[in-house]
């Protein structure tokens, strides 16, 4: 009877003020190499961090909902370098793109993390890593190149035990400040690779709020019941904001580093924060920036942190990319034998996500892991977030969505 080979693909991400440096040995593989003159392709991954969150966030969800689309996409770009035929085409399709197109995203992807980690008054990881076995060692191809392009560390574990978990779980909770301590639980007996993303992020505000202003009012939940809890007020916060036609309001703040945004949507009276989120296109979110315009705005702001797990598999799934997850796969390019030629499968995907700020700044980490038209009508001078919102972790220059999310309740 044939052996079935499945591996795990993991994901994780998280946001915090900054403290000391993170090491980050990872992204260094990648500014050792020549600057990529590659283009970002931004707005695919911008057509497909919308495409996920329709999946993860239901326009009906009541929770508070978290998810970095960067780090799914990363570790679904590392998974396609190790696909062949069929399987490499299914995982391209999910990223939407083209099999033959792998070799361009991969330097576009490259470029990408170059520029994100040019970042200064900002602290800002990216690490990536391969996970092998002894008795599964990793073609050197497969190595070589997510090094060159992801800056992903490849490591070798004796067996699929509680030392191997640990070590992962260990290598996961240092790229994210202790703020994901553990993304895998168990190995599959078959286990023969696992990838594992991790993204931290620690970012003072440029304009920091005033502490002694911080006081405690109501926000009202979806239903009409309502929470106390501590709010930032600032009267001319230096920000971009606009009133949109359909009455929403939206309202990005900017880092010391103004490079990265927090932008903050407040859905029109009526509308649920999560029926916004799902009717919201990358289309929709580049024109309402565009119409965005400076100035000193009164903010009232709650503060806030969140965590969530996200089983990738299913949101995968209804992406259309059901069948990684069953027999039959190629993932050759990553470990060559005949099992892995045609018996493999991904057996999990996980995605963590965590994001908190405060008068200072964010915090925010996320980690995945992977076993194999809307028109402005005004500027804006009040932004009073007191029912639920979404939110969106921002690079300006590069158009790209760090992590988005949900805010239902800010007191849980």
């Amino acid at each position: 009877m044939k052996r079935l080979l499945p591996f795990a693909i993991l994901g994780l991400l998280g946001c915090g003020t900054p403290k000391a440096p993170l090491a980050a040995i990872d992204a260094e593989l990648v500014l050792k190499e020549p600057a990529s003159t590659a283009e970002i392709p931004s707005e695919t991954m911008n057509d497909f961090a919308f495409r996920l969150l329709h999946e993860a966030v239901p326009a009906d969800e009541t929770g508070n909902a978290l998810l970095s689309p960067l780090s799914v996409n990363v570790c679904l770009s590392m998974l396609a370098n190790g696909a062949n035929g069929e399987t490499r085409d299914l995982v391209a399709k999910t990223l939407g793109i083209e099999s033959s197109e792998i070799d361009g995203w991969n330097a576009g992807s490259q470029a990408l993390i170059q520029q994100l980690l040019k970042g200064r008054k900002v602290d800002l990881s990216i690490a990536n890593s391969l996970w092998t076995f002894q008795d599964t060692p990793p073609r050197e191809e497969f190595v070589s190149l997510l090094g060159k392009y992801y800056g992903a560390q490849a490591f070798s574990l004796q067996a699929r035990d509680q030392e191997g978990i640990d070590k992962i779980n260990a290598w996961t909770k240092r790229n994210t400040r202790e703020r994901i301590p553990t993304i895998i639980e168990t190995f599959d007996e078959a286990s023969f690779a696992v990838l594992v993303n991790a993204i931290s992020f620690d970012g003072e505000w440029k304009q920091k709020f005033d502490k002694g202003e911080t006081e405690n009012r109501l926000f009202h939940l979806e239903g009409g019941a309502t929470v106390e809890v501590p709010f930032m007020k600032e009267n001319e916060l230096e920000s971009h904001g606009a009133l949109i036609e359909s009455g929403a309001r939206a309202l990005e703040i900017p880092y010391a580093d103004e490079s990265f945004r927090l932008l903050l949507l407040l859905p029109p009276d009526g509308t649920r924060a999560s029926k916004f989120l799902s009717d919201m296109s990358a289309k929709d979110l580049v024109e309402i920036r565009q119409n965005l315009m400076e100035g000193e705005i009164r903010v009232a702001l709650p503060r806030f942190r969140a965590a969530r797990e996200t089983d990738l598999k299913s949101v995968l799934e209804k992406m259309g990319a059901k069948e990684l997850f069953k027999p039959g796969n190629d993932f050759s390019k990553i470990h060559d034998s005949p099992l892995t030629r045609d018996a493999a499968f991904v057996s999990q995907a996980v995605h963590k996500a965590f994001i908190e700020w405060d008068e200072d700044g964010t915090k925010a980490a996320a980690a995945t892991m992977m076993e194999t038209a809307t028109e402005s009508a005004g500027p804006l001078d009040a932004f009073v977030a007191d029912r639920p919102f979404v939110y969106f972790l921002l690079h300006d220059p590069t158009d790209t969505i760090l992590l988005a999310g949900l805010c239902n309740d800010p007191s849980k």
